[in-house]
């Protein structure tokens, strides 16, 4: 993870407003059936969110 601001310093988009989800929004990560999950804060509509 660089300080360039490429793609794999976010985590996706909030499904709720669209907004890019930087790494340091991730709340949680885990693995079930096999999968990883994680949840992250969005702080421009202050809801946890599944990032797409």
């Amino acid at each position: 993870m660089g300080s360039r601001g490429d793609a794999s310093d976010t985590l996706g988009t909030c499904p709720v407003c669209g907004r890019s989800l930087p790494a340091h929004a991730r709340l949680v990560t885990y693995h079930g059936d096999g999968w990883p999950t994680l949840f992250a804060e969005c702080a421009d509509c202050d809801e946890i969110v599944h990032p797409r």
